[in-house]
């Protein structure tokens, strides 16, 4: 008998065991991201700046040698000529180092680092700039995570990068493993970090109410959505299309974007998909039929790529359900919550979620 409870609990750990290995079963970097941002959002109050502000200017950064110039690195002055320069070499085992404190959680997409120029006219000026380096940044373990690199080639001035993936952070580390052909240390004239405003995420929902009539559509991509158009400009076809995320950021006055609450990563894709499906299908001009899937208006094609995802039904439980489907009824569903919007022109509110 005694043997026999053994033998069941030792079974039931190891199915608790295999459970959790399967909760946690490793994914591509990206999709990790997404979920985490889908599922745990609300953990890091994270901000988005608008697109074009340096995050670290003005900031005093920390460097592992040679202090004294590291106020050079943020000054605003991007002359080639003066900098940081590390009082250390950079390589063969050792490296240099520039941590940053961006003072807040901020979604991260594009680091930038220029390099200085030689001091005496006709030098080769791309021996004074470092040849390895890359970027780190602190998870919420308290671990460096390194998320993208850049290599030193003859002539290169300015190493501007997009992340391979959007991070949330507020600690960096820029780690410089080869110095330059001078003397092997680290020579920088600046460094800067960007946001880029709003991040969208599949299945997210694009209202606003600056058009005429209000309009809506579905992202399927950082950088695109899915849109019904009825007045397209130059002729187009009135259909469901492809528009581009910077239509939102810079052509409406007004704009709110809605999330679904709790919805997974796979809900998400699967609406988006479901958008992309309907390309090239005609617009619906009857406003009042919105059960059909062969035409569609803005509005309609939003609430079909959650409905028929089987995930949210989203204006169903708002309003008076009564057609048409409107901005409002999306925005007012219970199944959604606004993570971005925009009222005065091109400025973002810096909503947090």
């Amino acid at each position: 008998m005694k043997k026999r409870a053994i033998v069941r609990f030792f079974v039931l750990v190891m199915v608790m065991v295999l459970t959790s290995m399967a909760l946690i079963t490793p994914v591509s970097a990206a999709t990790a991201m997404d979920i985490r941002t889908y599922q745990y959002g609300n953990r890091v109050q994270a901000r988005y700046a608008d697109p074009g502000v340096d995050l670290v200017l003005g900031k005093q950064l920390k460097v592992s040698s040679g202090q004294y110039t590291a106020v050079y690195l943020t000054d605003g002055d991007t002359s080639a000529t003066n900098g940081w320069i590390s009082d250390r070499p950079a390589g063969y085992g050792e490296v240099q180092t520039v941590d940053i404190d961006l003072g807040a959680y901020y979604y991260v997409e594009t680091w930038i680092v220029k390099g200085m120029t030689g001091p005496h006219q006709g030098e080769a000026q791309s021996w004074y700039r470092p040849n390895a380096f890359h970027l780190e940044y602190m998870d919420e373990n308290g671990k460096w995570i390194k998320i993208d690199e850049a290599r030193g080639k003859a002539g290169w001035y300015f190493a501007y990068q997009e992340l391979p993936r959007v991070i949330i952070a507020r600690y960096l580390r820029i780690v410089f493993t080869e110095g330059d052909m001078i003397d092997g240390r680290v020579r920088v004239s600046e460094i800067a970090i960007h946001s880029s405003g709003y991040i969208a995420q599949p299945g997210d929902i694009m209202t606003t109410r600056s058009a005429d009539p209000d309009h809506s559509a579905t992202a399927i991509t950082r950088f695109a959505a899915i849109e019904a158009d009825g007045n397209p400009l130059n002729g187009e076809p009135c259909e469901v299309t492809y528009t581009s995320m910077d239509k939102w950021y810079t052509g409406y006055k007004q704009v709110t974007v809605l999330r679904v609450k709790d919805a997974t990563w796979n809900m998400a894709q699967g609406a988006a998909n479901y958008c992309e499906s309907r390309v090239g299908f005609p617009y619906n001009y009857n406003f009042l039929n919105y059960k059909t899937q062969t035409k569609f208006y803005c509005n309609q094609l939003s609430y079909w790529c959650w409905r028929k995802n089987g995930a949210k039904a989203v204006y169903l439980d708002s309003s008076l359900k009564i057609p048409p489907i409107t901005v409002s009824d999306l925005r007012r569903d219970n199944d959604v919550y606004n993570v971005y919007e925009r009222s005065n022109g091109l400025k973002s509110s810096n909503i947090q979620w």
